[in-house]
C-alpha cells in the first residue's frame, strides 16, 4: 500500500462550513465598523449572538441578550441624535460594541468555537485547499 493511500483524511462536516461562516460575518462586522456603517455592524452582533448561543449556558446567554439590548437601544439614539450629540452617542455606542466583541470572543474561545480541533493527519491547511475554504 502507497503511503498516499494510508493516509487519514479528516471528514469534512458541516461544522467546518459552520466556522467559516461565523468568521466571515465577524469580519463584515469589522469592515462595517470601520466604515461607520453602525446599523450593519450591529445586525452583525445580532448574528453573532445567534449562531453561539446554542452552545452557552443561559447565564452567558442572558449577558450577551442584555449587552446587545443595550446596544440596540444605544443605535436608536445614534439615529436621532443632533450632530453635537452624535460623538457622544458613537463613542458610547462603541464601547458597548467593543464590550460585546470581548466577550463573544471569550466564549467563543472557551467552547471551542475559534479554533475548532480538527481530527486527522490531513488538518485544518488540507481541508482549506481541498474544499476552498
Amino acid at each position: 500500500m502507497k503511503e498516499e493511500e494510508k493516509i487519514e483524511e479528516t471528514p469534512f462536516n458541516m461544522a467546518m462550513l459552520y466556522y467559516k461562516n461565523l468568521n466571515e460575518i465577524r469580519e463584515k462586522k469589522t469592515q462595517c465598523l470601520l466604515n461607520g456603517d453602525y446599523k450593519t455592524a450591529c445586525e452583525c452582533l445580532n448574528e453573532i449572538f445567534t449562531a453561539i448561543s446554542f452552545k452557552l449556558e443561559d447565564k452567558e446567554t442572558t449577558r450577551l441578550k442584555d449587552m446587545m439590548d443595550d446596544i440596540d437601544i444605544n443605535l436608536a439614539y445614534l439615529d436621532y441624535a443632533e450632530s453635537d450629540s452624535r460623538k457622544f452617542h458613537i463613542s458610547k455606542l462603541m464601547g458597548l460594541i467593543r464590550d460585546f466583541d470581548r466577550e463573544a470572543l471569550k466564549l467563543m474561545h472557551r467552547y471551542k468555537m475559534i479554533f475548532p480541533k480538527v481530527q486527522g493527519s490531513q488538518g485544518l491547511n488540507n481541508l482549506k485547499d481541498k474544499y476552498s475554504i
